[in-house]
């Protein structure tokens, strides 16, 4: 990595991070769960910083990624008919 993609990845957890807890948190109540798909999502976020340093749209790739990463772990929760 980069020093500018390390910077990015920095800039994406400092903007990010607080949302995309809240988000999980307000899906899932067991808080070693919601610890591991915060992980999952800024790990795959990290593995994939040159794509997300060029796209403007990142805030939007990352919550979505939060929230597949979520339907993986709690489909019933996730589903589309409670509009979450």
């Amino acid at each position: 990595m980069n020093r500018k993609d390390e910077e990015f990845f920095n800039q994406i957890l400092l903007e990010l991070s607080h949302s995309v807890e809240s988000m999980i948190k307000h899906v899932c109540n067991d808080p070693e769960l919601a610890e591991d798909v915060m992980q999952d999502i800024f790990l795959e976020a990290y593995q994939n910083i040159s794509k997300l340093s060029v796209n403007e749209n990142y805030r939007e790739q990352i919550l979505l990624m939060a929230k597949r990463k979520l339907q993986a772990r709690l489909p019933v929760k996730m589903s589309p008919e409670n509009g979450e």
